[in-house]
C-alpha cells in the first residue's frame, strides 16, 4: 500500500472539497429548474381550465400589438438618441 504524503492529502482534501462544492451548485440550479417547470405546467393546467378560446386568442393578438409597439417605441429612441 502506498503511502501518501501530507501535500498529496491536502491535495485530494481540496479537490473532493471542490468537488463537493460544484456538485451542490448543480443539485441547487437542477431543483430551481424543476420547481419552475413544475409551476409552468400547473400554469399551463389551470390557465387552460379557467380561460376560454376566446379569450386566449383575444389577449394574444393583445400581446402581438403590445410587443409590436414596444419594438416601435425601442427603434423610435435609438433613431432619436443613437448611440455612439
Amino acid at each position: 500500500m502506498p503511502i501518501a504524503h501530507n501535500s498529496q492529502k491536502q491535495e485530494i482534501l481540496i479537490d473532493s472539497y471542490l468537488f463537493s462544492q460544484a456538485e451542490s451548485k448543480i443539485m441547487s440550479e437542477i431543483t430551481e429548474l424543476t420547481k419552475s417547470l413544475l409551476n409552468t405546467f400547473k400554469f399551463q393546467m389551470v390557465y387552460h381550465v379557467r380561460v376560454s378560446p376566446e379569450t386566449e386568442a383575444k389577449t394574444l393578438q393583445l400581446v402581438k400589438e403590445y410587443r409590436k409597439e414596444k419594438k416601435n417605441h425601442k427603434n423610435y429612441l435609438k433613431e432619436v438618441f443613437p448611440s455612439q
